[in-house]
C-alpha cells in the first residue's frame, strides 16, 4: 500500500472542501500511528514524500517522522521509484486528496482519501467523512476490491478532462 502525503505547506482547508485532519502533517502522522499500533504485518506500507518536498524546503520531514514508527513493513519509498511503477506494484493508495489517487483509479485501484478531492464525487474513490470512516477503510484495506470497469473508465475520463483543462487554461494566458 502506498501512503502518499501532500506537501505539508499546501493549504488543506482551502479550495476543495472538507478535510478530516487539522493539516497534512497530522494526516501522515496519525495514519502512520494507526498502522503502527495495529501491526499490519501482512502488508508492506510504502511512504513516498511529495515530489515537491525539495522545492518547498520539506526534505527530511517524512524521513524523520518515519523514525518514530520503526517496523520492517513500514518503509520509505526508494527515491528513484517513479509514480508509474508505484501505481503498477501497489494495490491501493492512501492520500489526503492528492491526484495520485486519480492515477491509481485509472489502473482500477481504489484510492482512500481523507477528505474531498477534485475527483471525489465520481464514485471511484473511498472518501472519508470523518476519522472513524477513514481508519475503518485502512483496517479493511485488504478487503477492498478492484474498481469495476465502469469506475476505471470514469477515472480515465476525469483525468483526461483535468489534464486538458489545465492545458487549455495555460494556453489562454
Amino acid at each position: 500500500i502506498l501512503i502518499a502525503p501532500h506537501a505539508f505547506s499546501d493549504g488543506c482547508h482551502s479550495g476543495q472542501g472538507f478535510f478530516i485532519f487539522s493539516d497534512y502533517y497530522q494526516h501522515l502522522k496519525q495514519t502512520l500511528n494507526f498502522i503502527y499500533e495495529r501491526d499490519f504485518s501482512n502488508i508492506l506500507w510504502i511512504v513516498r514524500p511529495h515530489p515537491t518536498s525539495d522545492e518547498y524546503g520539506e526534505l527530511g520531514i517524512v524521513e524523520d517522522l518515519l523514525k518514530k514508527f520503526k517496523r520492517k513493513n513500514i518503509i520509505l519509498c526508494p527515491p528513484n521509484l517513479k509514480t508509474s511503477a508505484l501505481v503498477n506494484i501497489c494495490d491501493h493508495v492512501i492520500t489526503g486528496r492528492g491526484t495520485i489517487g486519480l492515477e491509481f483509479a485509472c489502473k482500477g485501484k481504489y484510492p482512500i482519501t481523507a477528505g474531498k478531492s477534485i475527483y471525489g464525487e465520481f464514485g471511484f474513490s473511498k472518501i472519508s467523512n470523518n476519522k472513524k470512516e477513514y481508519f475503518k477503510s485502512i483496517s479493511e484495506i485488504i478487503k477492498i476490491p478492484k474498481l469495476k470497469e465502469k469506475q476505471t473508465n470514469m477515472a480515465k475520463k476525469v483525468l483526461f478532462y483535468l489534464e486538458n483543462m489545465k492545458t487549455f487554461r495555460n494556453s489562454q494566458i
